[in-house]
């Protein structure tokens, strides 16, 4: 299994100041950030969950700003992710940035919850109640494009 780390990876679409389009890993974001103009992915929402994780990983890497911080350090953020780099690893095993292991003590949750438009046991105001324990949907009804959330 070939390696895939978040931090050298080019995965950030990117649009530089010179109207340049580029795919750039953390650190690069992270360093170059007065040239980049936006980040560059077509979908509103993908943008927004970028911005999001890039902010999260540099208050990992430096805590929250001070009052009247201007910019950052970049040389601490990058020793930080040097120092992290496996747990930006996407493939494989081992510590992951911000992910804890799944615990199997879960109790698990029936696939009726997953549609919102079927009333569930607990729902009161509906005239037709699924048992959330007991009802279920075969894989095929659910990649169904039709089903219609009738049983």
């Amino acid at each position: 299994m070939s390696e895939f780390n978040l931090i050298d990876e080019k995965w950030i679409p990117v649009l530089y100041h010179d109207g340049r389009l580029d795919r750039v890993g953390i650190q690069t974001a992270f360093t170059k950030a007065g040239n980049i103009r936006q980040i560059a992915a077509s979908n509103p929402m993908d943008r927004v969950a970028v911005l999001r994780f890039l902010l999260a990983v540099l208050y990992w890497c430096l805590g929250n700003p001070r009052e009247g911080q201007d910019g950052y350090d970049t040389e601490v953020v990058c020793h930080k992710l040097e120092e992290n780099r496996g747990c930006f690893n996407l493939l494989g095993k081992g510590k992951r940035f911000y992910q804890v292991r799944f615990e199997s003590r879960v109790s698990p949750v029936a696939s009726a919850k997953l549609f919102h438009e079927l009333p569930a046991g607990d729902t009161v105001v509906h005239f037709r109640h699924l048992e959330n324990g007991r009802e279920g949907f075969c894989p095929s009804c659910v990649r169904s494009p039709s089903f219609d959330g009738q049983l």
